[in-house]
């Protein structure tokens, strides 16, 4: 599968330097049409359907809340013990398969109720949600495509910089030096991830016709979305997430003792803002994620 890192406000520190980089990994791999957070800006809900889509909203969040933090849970211990040694790309690899499983599992969740929220949107409802998807193609290929390759490398190095100091605090020139270096040898591919993408909406556009039987066809189209790749674009993801790792585990295997107190600090807090969550939830609810650690 070429996507294979799962995004997050944190929930791995080594993680997160691969989703800051705007050239590669989930953000490049995933349709943003799926999750509709902020539906409004989207479509204009009627009072009635936002009154429907809380109501949607609410066994979701607490399937999440029961049986998705405690995962998060877990993985976030197993990044404590494994910064107690010196770390690889293949815990990075382990660890980012891990959120991978998780974005599965909430997208297939999540694509019920996205479902049946667009049974009850109207014709002209859904004719507004396909144009802002278009909008935000065009808006997508204006700020990516413009840029030449040095101007790629720069955004890519800035992204991945601002992560790495938000959970390590200022970095030494040693660990600007590698993220630099990373910068600059990761594969451009822009271009391929919105040919895909146009691809997947002239063909979303296709299903959301709403013809009898396009729930169906719909999960389909999503559960098949990364068999289409190109081979190409597969391995230039496939380059550019190994490289990311590689560059992650030297990056922490780089920090003082003042960047590691600093990032212990932030995964103690993502815990406890997760555990407050979990808390809130009924209890006696089994979770959905593997008990074994992530380690290899």
């Amino acid at each position: 599968m070429a996507a294979r890192a799962f995004r997050s406000g944190f929930l791995l520190c080594c993680l997160a330097l691969a989703a800051g980089c705007s050239s590669t990994t989930f953000f490049y791999n995933r349709l943003d049409f799926i999750l509709p957070w902020y539906i409004d800006d989207y479509a204009n809900l009627n009072r009635q359907q936002k009154r429907h889509l809380d109501e949607l909203l609410d066994p979701f969040l607490q399937w999440h809340r029961t049986r998705e933090l405690p995962c998060y849970l877990l993985v976030l211990d197993e990044v404590e013990t494994t910064l107690d040694r010196e770390l690889t790309a293949q815990d990075i690899a382990a660890l980012s398969l891990e959120f991978e499983k998780a974005w599965q599992r909430v997208e297939a969740e999540a694509l019920g109720w996205a479902i049946e929220l667009g049974e009850r949107l109207s014709d002209e409802q859904m004719t507004e949600f396909l144009a802002e998807l278009e909008e935000r193609q065009r808006e997508l290929r204006e700020e990516y495509l413009e840029r030449d390759d040095a101007e790629v490398a720069e955004d890519s190095y800035d992204r991945m910089a601002d992560t790495a100091e938000d959970y390590l605090g200022r970095l030494q020139p040693e660990q600007r030096g590698i993220l630099r270096t990373s910068s600059e040898r990761l594969r451009r591919i822009d271009a391929d991830w919105l040919a895909q993408r146009r691809v997947f909406l002239d063909r979303l556009a296709v299903v959301l016709e709403r013809e009898p039987g396009w729930q169906s066809r719909l999960r389909a189209l999503v559960a098949a979305r990364d068999e289409q790749l190109s081979p190409g674009y597969v391995a230039a993801l496939d380059h550019n997430l190994a490289l990311l790792q590689e560059t992650a585990a030297k990056v922490l295997n780089a920090r003082s003792e003042r960047q590691d107190r600093h990032l212990r600090r932030r995964l103690s807090g993502v815990r406890g803002d997760v555990r407050k969550l979990v808390a809130q939830a009924e209890e006696g609810v089994e979770t959905g994620c593997r008990a074994a650690p992530v380690s290899v």
